[in-house]
């Protein structure tokens, strides 16, 4: 179950931003919501560098940890790009 779990976890650090970045959306063309995939896995590879990081400097064990620590990285980033993005629009 452990591996079914952190497998689903690392999942969300995909779907969770692709989500939020749907959300922005103005309208659904397919281009835009191909850009939203392409950002959302960009979003999934700072996570797993983030959790490098994280597991090598403090050397985790879980696997439950490691993903959960891959979804925060990924948070992260997309929090970044939606501030960039509400930065964009205003100017």
């Amino acid at each position: 179950m452990s591996d079914t779990a952190s497998s689903i976890i690392i999942l969300c650090a995909f779907i969770l931003p692709a989500a939020v970045f749907l959300a922005q959306l103005e309208r659904f063309e397919t281009t835009a919501v191909v850009h939203v995939f392409i950002m959302s896995f960009i979003c999934l590879a700072i996570g797993m560098l983030f959790a490098g990081m994280m597991i090598t400097l403090s050397n985790i064990e879980s696997q439950t940890m490691m993903a959960a620590s891959v979804v925060v990285g990924s948070a992260l980033a997309a929090t970044v790009r939606v501030i960039q993005i509400r930065k964009a629009r205003r100017s």
